[in-house]
């Protein structure tokens, strides 16, 4: 329950304070994606690490054994608009090492 309201605060919160101000934790980025099936737009606010220019994002549900939707909506497209700090970028997707689902944002994408 905490988790979806942090999520819809943070999906107004984040555009409308360029980024500076999140209910998660303190690297919290907008990623902007069509859905799979739908085409429509999605807006998902997610926590982040950084490793050299890469986002890598943790497509995690939790205990819950599917991935997060954002995840199969990222790997039915490929890239993303990801805002951080009130800046947008276009971001390429690749599939991170190992059994988890995690994954890095290339710049460019």
């Amino acid at each position: 329950m905490y988790d979806k309201l942090c999520r819809r605060v943070d999906k107004v919160l984040l555009p409308l304070s360029w980024g500076r101000l999140s209910t998660g934790p303190t690297q919290t980025l907008l990623l902007r994606i069509r859905g799979a099936r739908s085409g429509r737009s999605r807006s998902v606010p997610l926590a982040y690490v950084t490793r050299g220019d890469d986002l890598v994002l943790i497509a995690s549900k939790g205990r819950h054994p599917q991935h997060p939707a954002w995840y199969h909506n990222l790997r039915a497209y490929g890239d993303a608009i990801v805002e951080i700090r009130g800046k947008r970028e276009n971001r390429g997707c690749s599939r991170g090492r190992g059994s988890g689902a995690g994954g890095a944002m290339g710049k460019g994408g």
